[in-house]
């Protein structure tokens, strides 16, 4: 069935994206500060544990299609807290801008997917 398909694609791209962002936030230099800071080992917890949660939704993905709704609040989120941290000047816009890009692209796929989907 296309549809859970469909949902498959959204789990492995979310959980990829979690993992590689887990990573590149442990990266001072990736993460727009010159040092390592506490909240990013705080940020990369979370953000493996959320990419575990979307593969664990890979084994019922009819039925675990609701975890699409806090993923996408979860990537509006972070796509506003970078683009505060560029307007009070904390990283430049050369950090930010693929963060947003890949925020608006991926939310906008899954809130797509979570429509398109309704009817299963």
């Amino acid at each position: 069935m296309k549809k859970v398909k469909l949902l498959k694609i959204n789990y492995w791209l979310g959980a990829l994206a979690d993992f590689i962002y887990g990573i590149v936030i442990l990266i001072p230099s990736r993460a727009g500060v010159s040092e390592y800071v506490y909240p990013m080992g705080l940020f990369a917890a979370v953000a493996f544990s959320w990419g575990v949660m979307l593969l664990l939704a890979l084994r019922s993905p009819i039925e675990r299609r609701w975890i699409l709704i806090p993923t996408i609040l979860v990537i509006v989120l972070l796509g506003l807290a970078n683009l505060y941290s560029l307007l009070i000047g904390a990283i430049d816009f050369n950090t930010v801008f693929p963060r947003l890009l890949l925020c608006i692209t991926i939310s906008a796929f899954m809130l797509f997917s979570y429509v398109k989907t309704k009817q299963i």
